[in-house]
């Protein structure tokens, strides 16, 4: 008896009005939250593509080396001179194509995808770029 006198008073139980307050609340911390997160996980990305990249920069230094010209630098293994893949086998970038990409005596552009793509052209100092095969605007520093 006592606990339905309880209920019939109104004292158990949340009212409208308090879950409607915590769903709010619950609301703007998202709002603030997932932006947030989204922000950090792009950002990883490019990281992740910067440091492939960066990881390919021994073999393309080798590869001008042995060879004088970045020409042929996507080369198979088997082909004459063979490509970066034969100083690195690990490597997870692709050398540019098409006209902006394409490797010159002087010049290199490597493709790097992690869910997004980031491309980098050198020599030193590297150009970064936000689109693959070296296109669209330089930057400096990776984005």
């Amino acid at each position: 008896m006592r606990v339905d006198a309880a209920l019939r008073a109104g004292t158990a139980g949340f009212t409208l009005v308090e879950l409607l307050v915590v769903v709010a609340v619950i609301g703007v911390l998202l709002a603030i939250a997932v932006p947030s997160y989204l922000g950090l996980a792009d950002g990883a990305t490019n990281r992740t593509a910067e440091q492939q990249i960066r990881a390919a920069l021994p073999a393309v230094g080798a590869f001008y080396v042995d060879n004088g010209t970045y020409v042929g630098l996507g080369n198979a293994a088997s082909k004459k001179p063979p490509g970066i893949v034969s100083y690195d086998s690990g490597l997870a970038v692709k050398v540019g194509t098409g006209a902006k990409g394409a490797p010159t005596a002087t010049t290199f552009c490597l493709n790097a995808t992690a869910l997004s793509s980031l491309s980098a052209k050198g020599p030193s100092p590297i150009t970064w770029y936000t689109k693959a095969n070296c296109a669209g605007t330089g930057l400096a520093t990776a984005p």
